[in-house]
């Protein structure tokens, strides 16, 4: 057995130990003493591109099925309930060329999950042909739920024009007619040849895990290396690898223009280049990337925006399969953009002839060099899964030694091999794809892709296109980017002493200014001990609800001032100084994150550039795309996923005030230059500014920045204080008790949906945890029986849904069954849960408890991630309740069993006909849904004559006729 320890950082805490077994499997462990989480990855080194050839989807039915055998060992618990029943999560994937098993889990019971974790690939068991074709038919659901998704379509466009004999040409997903209905016909075994599959593929040789908990790595190897040991080998395995691209002579040279069915207008030129995995040191790929997908002064992205053709540039290097790559360059158009795409193509040709002309620059070079090594030393803390499904993948193809470090530390600057990689950049080695609406309105033929239905058309480059794109100069616009000024140089930490590190779940920012113009809140880091911070702002005012033309106006000042930020701080991004800008219902909010060493400088220039906006030269070029932009989204409502359309639908009736996308889209043609400028002048007249600064920051300094930053506002625009009465956040609408409401709409979407929102309104803290262990209880039976057993809809999930100071538990189903009948078994399956809650015993309610109690417990892994929880559930909502997680925990630990009983009777219960409900019924108009049930003894259609059912087919009229409730919460 070999032994190695993996490069990390001088900065992480954590212990590593990487194992290479007698049987071949490479083992990653790993000691992390302060996580709340362990957890496991396993990856398989085959997937789809492994499929034979007249089975496609076979590896992702393999997933399947061991899945479903983790959940079915005979005479055990399914380990999805010990998981769910220990705060955890488990989940498995299918790629092209890996299959990966994960979970997560309480600490405590990692040993025993992990040991029956491994049991699973022992052996190969055969599963029953039923259970087999219940299978079958929940990847044909999955199937179904992504044929409208323009992602997947262009995915499957991509594939079906490449080399026919290449594996890349494969169906990558399956589905029911792949994996059943044209085997069948050709008399081929499915249920054998997946046994046979797994018996060759599933072998410990081509297996890569990686463990991460909370022992010592001494314990850990004694716990797993025998348990993995076990795995069989199969010493002829080798790890599927594919060196030939999957575009020849006959792929490349061509444009596909693909008929969208959202309205989007995606360009991408697509290069296939050599595996870039063996150069991971020099890192040629990453010097491409960074350079073309600079977004500054001279770059492509800023010459074409300036032309008012791209609304946002992306550039990427992948590895599709193991052993070639693809370098893709991309832009969203904008509807002038639509009448330029040869322009693009030959300025992106004119951009990469710069690079060329001035070869490969050692300044650029040691900039990205500085800039990863700076992040490989102040890396932030990974969710443990996270981190294990991520380096379980990367260890099939790089040293273990390497595995912690790749991306992160370049050593040689390799001008040669930079230049190989410029040299694949060239016109007749692309394949330009276009993605819009407008390709449909073209009047030549059209190919139809057969497992997507796609439609596309071809056209092959003329030589005309050809010679010009090869001969094609530099434009004098384009230029090298300046030596970045953001990269950070000092790392001191500014905490006077000795840091104490916080234990607890409760925090205590300071409030440093509460005025009726602005309050802010600082607190000093003591939990990560590096030297990054984050600074949040929330520009508050009630005039983006007055009417949907405000609405509007304040969308269209959030996307300009989204171009104006991302281009003129992109240096500063490159550099670990992170800007982000989001509207909400009230106004913006603002973020900076990264190094602290010249954040409050970075922050204070986005302040400066927000409050100056209308004092932008570019704002009457760009107004007219940016509002285009806007528009397109309203009009591809209809195109969002069904949960999408859901909650949106459960927000429009429960919250006091919201627009429809229908008056937003009627308030579009209103939405003009002249009024936008006047609603930005009338935002600034009356506002609030609400500040959080947490991180590396003295309070000396913080109080610095904040006077310097009102001083701006008091300058430009002499801000008034909002008055009382304009502070308030929108209500909840309060659903009359013992009444059940649904709501019905046709949408364009592939399949049905329903949601049932159970309202239980404004809540002690008691209330809220007893509703979060119900929704604990609930979430496995309500899977598996609705999923796995009745096959109600592909996707099955509850959640607490939590707005605006009211609560409630959220089930929502996606299938393709009719929405009536999803609500029927929603409400027969939680009557039998009901009556489980009843009887359970006391140790399983123990468990359940303690599940809510781990996942509660978990420490945020970062300062972002610490700032967002405290924002989010105290700052934003107005509570200022920052040890609330500790109150929680301790009211959480008293709760009996018997006190769950009624409060389930109260609001989920048929029996006390108390239940507030809200239903939303979607239903598709592509395609007919089936109401059959699947096989379990409990598969009876409801006979639900007690229950009505009142319609809502005005929504205005029914929230006219309903009470609101209080914005005070009961403690």
């Amino acid at each position: 057995m070999e032994r190695l320890h993996p490069l990390k950082s001088p900065n992480d805490p954590k212990n590593y130990l990487a194992l290479v077994l007698e049987n071949g499997l490479q083992l990653l462990l790993v000691s992390d003493n302060e996580c709340d989480k362990a957890a496991v990855s396993l990856s398989v080194g085959v997937g789809s591109m492994t499929d034979p050839d007249d089975i496609p989807g076979l590896a992702h039915l393999c997933e399947h099925l061991l899945s479903k055998e983790v959940n079915d060992s005979p005479g055990h618990k399914p380990f999805s309930s010990i998981i769910a029943e220990n705060g955890g999560m488990f989940n498995a994937f299918t790629a092209r060329d890996q299959t990966n098993f994960h979970f997560d889990i309480d600490p405590l019971v990692f040993s025993e999950a992990v040991e029956r974790f491994t049991n699973f690939f022992l052996q190969t068991p055969t599963l029953s042909e039923k259970v087999v074709e219940k299978e079958i038919n929940i990847i044909d659901a999955e199937h179904l739920s992504k044929e409208n998704k323009d992602a997947w379509r262009k995915m499957a466009v991509e594939a079906s024009t490449s080399k026919k004999d290449h594996p890349h040409f494969k169906f990558s997903t399956g589905n029911k007619a792949t994996l059943s209905d044209i085997p069948k016909q050709k008399g081929i075994n499915v249920q054998k040849a997946a046994h046979d599959f797994r018996s060759k593929y599933y072998v410990s040789r081509l297996m890569n895990v990686a463990v991460y908990a909370r022992s010592t790595l001494e314990n850990l190897e004694k716990l797993c290396a025998p348990l993995f040991s076990k795995i069989p080998d199969n010493k002829n395995a080798k790890l599927p690898q594919w060196n030939e691209w999957p575009y020849g002579t006959n792929e490349l040279g061509r444009q596909f223009d693909i008929v969208s069915l959202a309205d989007i207008r995606d360009f991408y030129i697509v290069f296939p280049i050599e595996n870039t995995r063996p150069f991971y040191k020099t890192f040629p790929h990453g010097y491409l990337t960074r350079l073309i997908g600079n977004k500054g002064l001279g770059s492509l992205h800023s010459y074409l925006y300036e032309k008012q053709w791209v609304e946002n540039s992306y550039i990427s290097t992948s590895i599709p399969g193991r052993g070639y790559g693809e370098l893709s360059i991309g832009f969203q158009l904008t509807k002038e953009g639509l009448n330029y795409m040869d322009e693009i193509a030959l300025h992106t040709f004119q951009y990469i002839k710069m690079m060329k002309d001035n070869g490969p620059q050692l300044y650029f070079w040691k900039e990205m060099q500085e800039i990863l090594c700076l992040q490989f030393l102040y890396q932030d803390r990974e969710i443990p899964v996270d981190f294990v499904q991520r380096i379980t993948n990367l260890m099939h193809v790089y040293p273990l030694l390497d595995v912690l470090s790749i991306g992160y530390i370049v050593t040689d600057f390799e001008p040669v091999l930079i230049e190989k990689y410029l040299g694949y950049l060239h016109p007749r080695n692309s394949r330009i794809i276009s993605v819009c609406r407008r390709n449909g309105e073209r009047r030549e033929e059209f190919c139809q892709d057969h497992w997507y239905g796609a439609k596309y058309s071809v056209k092959v480059f003329t030589e005309e296109q050809i010679k010009k794109w090869e001969t094609c100069q530099a434009l004098d616009s384009f230029y090298l980017p300046v030596k970045n000024k953001f990269i950070p140089t000092n790392f001191a930490l500014k905490r006077n002493g000795k840091t104490i590190v916080n234990t607890r779940l409760s925090w205590s920012p300071t409030l440093l200014h509460d005025t009726p113009l602005h309050k802010a809140w600082f607190l000093e880091d003591n939990e990560f001990e590096t030297a990054k911070g984050v600074v949040r702002l929330e520009i508050f005012s009630p005039l983006p609800m007055f009417d949907p033309l405000s609405q509007n106006l304040n969308q269209v000042w959030f996307l300009m001032l989204k171009n104006l930020l991302s281009e003129e701080f992109y240096q500063a991004s490159v550099a670990g100084c992170y800007n982000e800008i989001k509207p909400t219902l009230y106004g913006v909010e603002v973020s900076v994150s990264g190094y602290s060493h010249k954040l409050l400088i970075l922050m204070e220039e986005v302040f400066l550039r927000i409050i100056q906006s209308l004092d932008s030269p570019s704002n009457t070029k760009h107004f007219a795309a940016v509002k285009d932009r806007y528009a397109s989204g309203l009009s591809n409502f209809k195109n969002l996923l069904p949960h999408n359309i859901a909650t949106y639908y459960l927000s429009l009736i429960l919250r006091e005030k919201r627009f429809s996308y229908e008056e937003l889209l009627e308030a579009i043609a209103d939405t003009s230059e002249e009024n936008w400028s006047h609603y930005v002048t009338s935002f600034f007249f009356r506002s609030h500014f609400e500040w959080f600064i947490y991180g590396n920051f003295t309070r000396t300094e913080t109080e610095s920045f904040l006077k310097s930053c009102m001083h701006h506002i008091e300058k430009r625009w002499n801000t008034r204080p909002l008055l009382p009465s304009q502070l308030p956040r929108l209500r909840e609408i309060c659903i009359p008790s013992g009444t059940q409401y649904a709501f019905k709409e046709v949408t364009s979407q592939l399949g049905n949906a329903c949601a049932v929102f159970m309202q239980t309104g404004i809540l002690t803290i008691k209330e809220s945890m007893i509703l979060e262990i119900i929704d604990q209880i609930i979430y496995e039976p309500l899977f598996t029986q609705l999923r796995n057993n009745e096959q109600i809809g592909y996707i099955v999930r509850s959640s607490v849904r939590r707005s605006n100071g009211c609560q409630g538990l959220l089930i929502f189903v996606q299938g393709n069954k009719d929405p009536t009948l999803m609500s029927e078994r929603i409400h027969f399956v939680m009557d039998k849960i009901g009556k489980m809650v009843e009887n359970m015993q006391e140790t399983e309610f123990n468990q359940h408890k303690n599940a809510v109690r781990v996942r509660k417990s978990e420490r945020p892994r970062h300062m972002l991630a610490l700032l967002n929880k405290l924002w989010d559930n105290e700052i934003f909502t107005r509570r200022y309740d920052f040890g609330r997680i500790e109150r929680e925990l301790k009211v959480l630990d008293l709760l009996r069993h018997d006190e769950l009983i009624p409060f389930y009777k109260k609001y989920f219960s048929e029996i006390l006909a108390l239940r507030k409900i809200i239903e939303v019924h979607l239903r598709s108009d592509r395609k007919s849904e089936s109401t059959t049930l699947g096989d379990s003894e409990e598969s009876v259609r409801t006979k639900d004559g007690s229950r009505k059912v009142v319609a809502i087919t005005d929504i205005d009229k029914w929230k006219a006729e309903q009470c609101l409730y209080s914005v005070i919460e009961v403690k």
